[in-house]
């Protein structure tokens, strides 16, 4: 089962990933344990990407590809 967080601190996000993905076994036996299940689903946290940032992101891609479609100087309207 995926758990997805958000960084809300300005602290390192890869050090906050390696210290939850150590934490994930610990928390899925104390589940187990807590409602007594021989077995319990695996957990891994993920962090949580909000929807704008992927389509922000994807914009800016399409925008250079565009950008390095337009030659220099924009050559618009020069009819000769």
């Amino acid at each position: 089962q995926e758990i997805h967080y958000s960084l809300t601190s300005d602290h390192d996000p890869a050090w906050v990933q390696k210290q939850l993905d150590v934490l994930a076994p610990k928390l899925r036996s104390q589940l187990a344990l807590k409602v007594n299940m021989g077995q319990t689903p695996a957990i891994r946290f993920v962090p949580h990407v909000r929807a704008e940032e992927i389509r922000r992101a994807n914009l800016w891609g399409f925008a250079r590809q565009i950008q390095e479609q337009i030659p220099v100087g924009g050559d618009f309207g020069s009819a000769a």
